[in-house]
């Protein structure tokens, strides 16, 4: 059974654009790097531009 992980960061006033560049390398280096990984994606909050949520899945635990 897949497995899910669902973090909450809330990020500095200034500093979004450095978040989503940094996000975006790691998130690749996730998918290039971690075979068992279904699905590795950022999400920017619609009612604060300060959180965003990283969604993750994975095959299974043993894959997490």
């Amino acid at each position: 059974m897949a497995i899910g992980v669902i973090a909450t960061l809330t990020i500095q006033s200034g500093k979004n654009a450095e978040f989503e560049e940094i996000f975006s390398k790691l998130a690749q280096a996730v998918r290039d790097n971690e075979p068992g990984n279904n699905y590795y994606q950022l999400h920017k909050s619609r009612e604060d531009a300060q959180i965003y949520v990283v969604m993750e899945q994975y095959k299974d635990q043993n894959a997490l």
